[in-house]
């Protein structure tokens, strides 16, 4: 197994102990980042592997090493390291976080990893000003986060950009992130982010809705994503003419008199 630690010391005078969403958040964003630089290295080597086989390979084990600091144990415990995928990699995530401190993006990084990049710059702030990136290889990288700029992983041009009109029930909104969840009526998820006007699109969950954005198609177990999302409540089926009201009873006091002996033992 490979092992990737990562620190993000506290703010001078502020407390080591970190939001528990945000780590969360972050813990997603590493997982989602190495699970597709590993599958994109498998598919630039031709190697064939099967989804089980790079899932197995990315798996990531969590352990808190001390305030602020996080180890990645990654790869299959249960098999030998011996897999060049592996290494082939431990160098593309090299590059990437190397990236990431140049706000440059190395010429062959696709789409589907930039948006996990773009995930994981998201975030990182949040863990505080400086964030350190051990390799398995014993080189380390610092970030300070303040300087780290999304505008390099978005969607590149030289790509196709796939737009995306789902329908569906909206399952799930967080305003901390603006990120959203709707399940199409095939049962599909999707997970929505950068949502326009979160506010108002929080207040349809639970309600059949119409979202528009740039779709990143997921990988293995990912859910595919929607970038740029605007939800809107979608049109209600009309209603079929309504039937006419019952004329209203017109009834004598004798009438209800005996109405009453009939069927008062049923008040």
């Amino acid at each position: 197994m490979r092992t990737y630690d990562v620190c993000f010391p506290p703010r001078a005078g502020e407390a080591s102990a970190v939001d528990a969403a945000v780590l969360g958040e972050f813990l997603l964003a590493w997982q989602t980042l190495l699970y597709r630089v590993t599958r994109e290295a498998a598919d630039l080597a031709d190697l064939g592997r099967t989804v089980r086989q790079v899932e197995s390979l990315s798996l990531c084990r969590v352990s808190w090493e001390g305030p602020g600091a996080v180890r990645f144990q990654v790869g299959d415990p249960a098999t030998l390291e011996v897999d060049p995928l592996a290494d082939r990699a431990d160098v593309m995530m090299a590059r990437i976080v190397a990236g990431l401190i140049t706000n440059r993006r190395a010429p062959g990084i696709t789409n589907p990893i930039a948006d996990a990049v773009d995930g994981l710059v998201r975030v990182l702030p949040k863990l505080g000003p400086t964030v350190i990136v051990g390799f398995p290889d014993g080189n380390a990288a610092r970030l300070v986060t303040a300087e780290l700029s999304r505008e390099p992983w978005r969607q590149s041009r030289t790509e196709p950009v796939e737009a995306a009109t789902i329908t569906g029930r909206l399952e799930m909104a967080d305003l901390h992130s603006a990120r959203f969840r709707v399940r199409d009526r095939e049962g599909t998820p999707y997970d929505v982010s950068d949502v326009a006007e979160p506010v108002p699109a929080a207040r349809l969950v639970g309600t059949i809705v119409t979202v528009q954005g740039v779709l990143q198609p997921g990988t293995g177990t990912q859910h595919h994503r929607i970038e740029q999302g605007r939800i809107h409540p979608t049109e209600p089926a009309r209603a079929g003419r309504a039937r006419p009201a019952p004329e209203p009873l017109d009834l004598g006091d004798e009438q209800w008199r005996q109405f009453l002996d009939d069927h008062g033992k049923e008040f």
